[in-house]
């Protein structure tokens, strides 16, 4: 999905929204619509990741800035829980800035973060794992092949693992990619998957 650029007076993208219940109702009824409260992000951005946590917060990250430089820093975002007043505050940086990649919340409680583009439109292969408790960003095992738009999902197979599918690659041109990759989290490795049948990217 596309994310449009948000500027800093502007509200947080719905996927990070705080949907509220009003202060006057103990609860909705099917003909109350819910009270949406919003709070603008620190830096404005688009082609981020914003994944949500267990505890109802939730961690924006990475994208572009209005010159294209891409972003590295990580704003969490407290607020989905009714009676919480909604904020923003700055939690860290990846160790890269990057845009149009990957990021997804293990089963361990760790985010995952995966390839994407840097401010000069090169794909990545570099990979992330981020402790949004602590903010704390190490270095994961490298891609097999660099991308970018390409699609995370998890999977339990011995053990849950992440199927890293699709995307593009730009070591030659623009390339679309049918290659996918396994990230095993237990392992700290990543292996081939093989190939789809269709391309995928976004």
């Amino acid at each position: 999905m596309r994310r449009l650029l948000v500027p800093l007076t502007a509200v947080l993208a719905i996927s990070v929204a705080s949907c509220l219940k009003s202060s006057s109702s103990s609860a909705p009824t099917p003909n109350s619509p819910l009270e949406y409260q919003t709070v603008a992000l620190i830096e404005a951005r688009m082609d981020h990741e914003a994944v949500g946590l267990a505890n109802g917060s939730a961690l924006v990250l990475g994208g572009i800035d209005a010159n294209g430089i891409a972003l590295n820093s990580i704003e969490s975002f407290v607020g989905m829980v009714p009676a919480t007043q909604p904020s923003l505050q700055f939690l860290g940086n990846m160790i890269e800035g990057r845009r149009d990649f990957g990021a997804v919340l293990l089963g361990n409680g760790l985010i995952f973060i995966a390839g994407g583009r840097d401010s000069n439109g090169n794909s990545m292969s570099t990979t992330e794992i981020l402790d949004p408790t602590t903010g704390q960003v190490t270095a994961g095992p490298a891609l097999l092949t660099s991308r970018y738009g390409h699609t995370l999902m998890l999977y339990t197979s011995g053990g849950q693992r992440v199927a890293i599918c699709g995307g593009i690659n730009t070591a030659s041109g623009l390339t679309a990619l049918l290659s996918w990759e396994v990230y095993d989290p237990s392992a700290g490795t990543i292996t081939a998957g093989g190939n789809m049948a269709d391309y995928c990217f976004f």
